[in-house]
C-alpha cells in the first residue's frame, strides 16, 4: 500500500492513505519519508504501489490539475509522439501516410514512469509528456490497428 499525503504550501492535506494526515508527521519524519517540494505543492511519498483509489484521488487534485495545464502549454499542445514521428520520418528519408503526417493536438498528459508504480515522480515535469489520444491509448496498449479487440466473454452463458 502506497503511504503519502499531498498538501499546499499552507499544509493543508489534498488526501492521505491510511488515514494519516500531515500534521501526524514529525519534521524529521516528513524528511526521513522524502518530501518533495513541487511548484507550490507538496508530494509526500513514503514509498510502494498506489492504488487505483489513491490513484483516482491524485487525478483530481488540484496540483494535478494545475500541473497537467503547465505541461500541456510548456509542449505547445502538441502530441510529442505525433512529433517525434515525424522527425523520425524526416531523419531516415521515410515517405509517410496523410494521417502520419500531421501533429495531433494534445489533451493528455501521459506519466512515462506509471503513476501507480512511480508516485514519487507523480508532478516531476521531466515524468510528464503531453500526448493526443490516440497516442495516449497506444502507450497503455488499448489500441490495436484502428480497432479495439473484442474481449473474451466471461462465461460460455448465451442469453
Amino acid at each position: 500500500m502506497c503511504y503519502f499525503n499531498i498538501v499546499d504550501t499552507a499544509s493543508n492535506p489534498i488526501f492521505y492513505a491510511l488515514g494519516a494526515s500531515n500534521s501526524a508527521l514529525s519534521l524529521n519524519n516528513k524528511i526521513q519519508l522524502g518530501m518533495v517540494q513541487h511548484a507550490g505543492w507538496v508530494l509526500l511519498h513514503v514509498g510502494g504501489n498506489m492504488t487505483d483509489k489513491e490513484a483516482k484521488k491524485f487525478y483530481d487534485s488540484g496540483a494535478w490539475q494545475e500541473k497537467r495545464i503547465r505541461i500541456l502549454i510548456r509542449d505547445h499542445y502538441e502530441c510529442q509522439d505525433c512529433r517525434e514521428r515525424l522527425r523520425a520520418a524526416v531523419e531516415s528519408g521515410t515517405q509517410l501516410n496523410f494521417k502520419e503526417r500531421i501533429i495531433r493536438r494534445a489533451t493528455e498528459v501521459h506519466h512515462i514512469k506509471e503513476l501507480k508504480e512511480h508516485p514519487e515522480l507523480a508532478l516531476d515535469d521531466d515524468n510528464l509528456i503531453s500526448l493526443c489520444y490516440l497516442c495516449h491509448n497506444k502507450r497503455h496498449g488499448r489500441y490495436q490497428g484502428g480497432r479495439t479487440k473484442k474481449k473474451e466473454p466471461l462465461t460460455e452463458e448465451k442469453w
